[in-house]
């Protein structure tokens, strides 16, 4: 019980939660900052836990060096303001008996072994290399691309804020036949939530194909994207392929620059399977929104895929089959697709959408406001210009018209050149 008494008495003396408190109150501060760079320059969450246990590490060496540094271990000296017990007293001899500022024996070797170590210019030293440490991986993270996070904006030099990409058909080399299809999707889903990068929309490319004289269930391989891209001035094409990789897939992407034919960036990702494949997308589509000039904080903000399209893989590739024929005008061969991928996925907000619009088209109402109404209620997972869309079908649907404008307008601020928002805004006025 003295052990522990004369323990207690030393931290107090020695002034520890002193020093706790202010090592605390500091490691709060660093926190808070290393929280601001990661959120202004895109870094990844395990930034801040790698700076907390770093902090963590450096709390014993300090703590050990307030301690050291009041004075030498409790047996090597005697504190007066400290009575020993009576029990104490009586074990000791006569000579032993503590005298106020006089010690019982000089200081020891390891005593001095222990200041030279424990002391606050190491503290200092410590904390400094620590951080050092954070420092070299963040900057490795951000200039060598750890991960695949790529800095340098490889096509910036030909493409630009508000410049548009046309995203072509993926080749697909599996045994699954929606599979490119439902990657391309992805890919279109994930670019059109950037404010940087905005997809040419389907609307946009009939349009080019009507223009050009093809039929619009013409297949928008690379060599039609990159003739469409030079007609309309789009400076670049982003083209790809799925190919199987053992039980998994390995996913490629190309920017090409529209006016040279020449790729600018290739860049490849691996699903390990089926599961893998929406994240590996998603991975895949930051990279070309990163080369084609986005900056990191407008990727940290965004959502991530799975959230905006659907974590399933089968009901991406129903849909994606069900959005290719309504592109070709057959939204009745669409509606049983669609009505499939919301079997799989309840919570597949585009999917409703698209069964809305495909209902709409073949004269059915009242199943198209059904569907309206479910993917306004999961219009959270959309992306904002798809969700104002959806806010504006749904409001349509009710002819609530002062609401649907509202809609439609918020799409044209984000996407000028969004084709089926301005006609329907010009329908609506008309």
């Amino acid at each position: 019980m003295s052990r522990l008494k004369n323990f207690i008495h030393e931290v107090h003396r020695r002034t520890l939660w002193q020093v706790l408190a202010i090592y605390l109150g500091v490691s709060w501060l660093v926190l808070q900052a290393v929280e601001v760079l990661t959120s202004s320059y895109g870094l990844p969450p395990w930034f801040p836990a790698l700076a907390a246990a770093l902090l963590l590490m450096g709390l014993p060496f300090v703590l050990a060096t307030a301690f050291v540094q009041e004075g030498g271990p409790i047996g090597n000296r005697v504190d007066p303001t400290l009575i020993p017990e009576a029990s104490d007293l009586t074990l000791l001899p006569e000579a032993s008996v503590p005298v106020a500022g006089v010690t019982s024996r000089p200081a020891s070797r390891s005593g001095e072994g222990l200041h030279r170590l424990f002391n606050w210019r190491n503290a200092i030293l410590i904390g400094a290399a620590l951080f050092a440490v954070w420092g070299v991986i963040s900057a490795a993270w951000l200039f060598t691309g750890f991960k695949g996070l790529v800095v340098k904006a490889e096509a910036a030099d030909f493409f630009g804020e508000t410049d548009q990409v046309v995203v072509a058909d993926f080749e697909n080399e599996t045994e699954q036949p929606a599979l490119g299809l439902a990657v391309r999707e992805a890919v279109v889903t994930d670019l059109d939530q950037s404010p940087y990068v905005h997809v040419v929309g389907g609307s946009e490319l009939e349009q080019v194909l009507d223009r050009m004289r093809l039929p619009d269930t013409t297949a928008i391989d690379e060599d039609v994207a990159l003739e469409i891209a030079r007609r309309e001035g789009y400076p670049a094409v982003v083209a790809g392929s799925v190919t199987p990789l053992g039980s998994g897939y390995q996913i490629t992407a190309r920017i090409i620059e529209s006016s040279t034919g020449e790729v600018a960036v290739r860049v490849r990702e691996t699903a390990a399977n089926n599961d893998e494949v929406v994240a590996t997308v998603e991975q895949l589509s930051r990279l070309l929104r990163r080369h084609l000039g986005e900056s990191l904080t407008s990727l940290q903000r965004s959502k991530p895929l799975p959230q905006l399209t659907t974590a399933s893989l089968e009901a991406l590739e129903l849909y994606s089959e069900g959005r290719a024929l309504m592109r070709r005008g057959d939204a009745a061969s669409a509606i049983p697709l669609m009505e499939r991928a919301v079997a799989v996925d309840t919570t597949f907000a585009s999917a409703y959408r698209g069964l809305s619009v495909a209902y709409g088209n073949i004269g059915n109402m009242s199943s198209g406001q059904i569907n309206a109404d479910k993917a306004y209620r999961h219009s959270e997972r959309l992306v904002d210009e798809e969700r104002y869309m959806t806010g504006a079908l749904y409001h349509a649907y009710r002819r609530q018209l002062d609401s649907t404008v509202y809609y439609y307008k918020l799409v044209i601020n984000l996407d000028p050149e969004n084709f089926v928002a301005v006609n329907n805004l010009g329908d609506i006025y008309e």
